[in-house]
């Protein structure tokens, strides 16, 4: 380990673990049900709220 592993890291791992494995699942269940135009448009929305959140909380 060089450092970049501690318990902070590894506690948030553990407590974000099971929400992105039930993310996963819910993902793979809706991707069946709906057509593929609209769930492209999903994720690409949340990928770039995630990144406009992670600029706004970077400065």
């Amino acid at each position: 380990m060089s450092g970049v592993t501690t318990v902070s890291v590894l506690t948030l791992f553990i407590c974000s673990a099971p929400f992105v494995l039930l993310g996963t699942v819910l993902g793979s269940l809706c991707y069946g049900r709906i057509e593929r135009s609209v769930y492209l448009k999903v994720i690409f929305t949340f990928l770039i709220l995630m990144g406009m959140m992670m600029i706004v909380t970077a400065w």
